[in-house]
């Protein structure tokens, strides 16, 4: 059980950028499941789904992540150590791509009320969309450390130039 405990972390850090801070993984990870659940909802009005709402597409994150996490954490302990590792850094994604084109999508084509292609192409949108947010929320946190350090060494040369002028 600790195995598949480090696992689920390792997977976590993966996903959601190696954390600085404890804030740092829960707004990201929250802000991507924003941007999931907004660009989901929102896509499936413009495309014309049957039926679209946010408590619908909380449901299909629900159950596509219940189903990835254990696929995920089982493909790393028991699959990637026969592969080369080059291929098990894409592990998680295709564990990702197999939910979503045999689980997902069906679950989507249910809940929306669209035909498959649709409801995959909704999905397909709707993680791309959650991912440029994570990507974005982690930039975001990169300037900010790197701005900070930044202004951490202007004010210490602020402190010698002052210093020199004051002798």
């Amino acid at each position: 059980m600790d195995l598949w405990i480090s696992e689920i972390a390792k997977l976590l850090t993966w996903t959601m950028g190696s954390p600085t801070g404890q804030v740092q993984p829960i707004v990201v990870g929250i802000a991507g499941i924003l941007g999931f659940l907004l660009i989901l909802t929102k896509v499936a009005d413009l495309l014309g789904a049957g039926i679209s709402s946010a408590a619908r597409s909380f449901v299909i994150l629900v159950i596509t992540l219940v189903i990835w996490i254990p696929l995920a954490v089982a493909a790393n302990l028991y699959i990637a150590p026969k592969l080369p590792s080059s291929v098990t850094v894409w592990l998680p994604v295709a564990c990702g791509l197999l939910v979503i084109l045999a689980i997902s999508t069906p679950v989507t084509r249910l809940f929306q009320k669209t035909k498959y292609g649709k409801g995959l192409l909704l999905l397909l949108l709707s993680v791309a969309g959650a991912v440029g947010v994570m990507l974005l929320v982690e930039a975001a946190f990169g300037a900010a450390r790197s701005g900070e350090e930044e202004g951490g060494r202007i004010k210490a040369r602020t402190g010698e130039v002052n210093d020199f002028l004051s002798k």
